[in-house]
């Protein structure tokens, strides 16, 4: 075991010095099992460092339906009953605005770095898998309750076990 932890840290370290955006963007896609704001952060973070190094600025018309979305929700503050809600929910889109512009100023991923990306986004989603696992069974030799190993028991309504779901078969599949 020591070996395989040793090996994969090892190309783990060869792998992130191919592209500047690869540790960020494995850490940013990961963290979608965890808690919002450590996503928003890792995501500013990535943000800040494409602007860093930012060469040119690549303006995609596939993007364009994003920025729409975005500028939609901003208008919709002149309309709106509730602008407490509605800023809320401006700030959770926020990364309709800002993934587009990261993809828009840095290079593009090639081939073997989306493969990089997948092998770790896979590799952290089995940790991720063996934690809510392991503290399942801990949940249920207390309480004796078999509901711990199902939906929003075994992981949160912060994650969402359908989301949670979606996640670990992307994973499965690669």
């Amino acid at each position: 075991m020591k070996d395989f932890i040793d090996k994969h840290f090892t190309l783990f370290k060869n792998d992130i010095r191919i592209h500047y955006l690869l540790l960020p963007f494995i850490l940013l896609i990961s963290s979608i099992f965890v808690d919002n704001k450590i996503n928003s952060f890792l995501l500013i973070i990535a943000f800040i460092l494409a602007f860093l190094k930012i060469k040119k600025f690549n303006f995609q018309k596939e993007f364009l339906l994003f920025f729409l979305f975005f500028i939609l929700s901003v208008t919709s503050l002149l309309w709106t009953v509730d602008k407490y809600r509605t800023m809320q929910a401006i700030i959770r889109i926020l990364p309709f605005i800002i993934i587009p512009l990261l993809f828009m100023t840095t290079e593009p991923f090639q081939k073997r770095h989306i493969k990089i990306i997948l092998k770790h986004y896979s590799f952290l989603s089995v940790i991720f898998t063996i934690f809510c696992s392991v503290r399942a069974v801990m949940r249920y030799f207390t309480s004796q309750n078999t509901a711990v190993f199902l939906n929003h028991e075994l992981v949160s309504k912060e994650i969402n076990a359908v989301h949670a779901s979606v996640f670990i078969a992307i994973a499965f599949f690669y």
